[in-house]
């Protein structure tokens, strides 16, 4: 199942509501070649507090160290196109977090 939801979000480029559709009518699929760094739903890695979301991820894609997510978070989410003042008010929460939290961003 977990090369399952690969190709799906591959396919469907991570649109949840498709992916889950594909994944309920259990639509075919076949095995992809991904050289990149994903964890699914279905993993032990995966965040348990995902998990509370009411529509949580089925795959995270990443890059860097996974185990950082053991570690205490703070999540950014954003537009690719930040105001100024948006971009003042982060860097004034970044000054005043301590360095062992993880930013977590998506």
């Amino acid at each position: 199942m977990r090369e399952q939801i690969l190709y799906y979000a591959l396919k469907h480029q991570g649109e949840y509501c498709q992916m889950a559709r594909s994944i309920e009518q259990n639509k075919p699929w076949e095995k992809v070649h991904y050289e990149g760094n994903y964890i699914t739903i279905l993993d032990s890695a995966y965040p348990r507090e995902l998990l509370e979301l009411k529509q949580p991820p089925y795959i995270l894609f990443y890059e860097g160290k996974l185990e950082l997510l053991r570690r205490e978070k703070i999540t950014v989410v954003g537009s690719r196109t930040c105001t100024n003042y948006a971009a003042d008010c982060l860097y004034y929460l970044i000054q005043h977090i301590d360095e062992e939290v993880v930013i977590v961003s998506g």
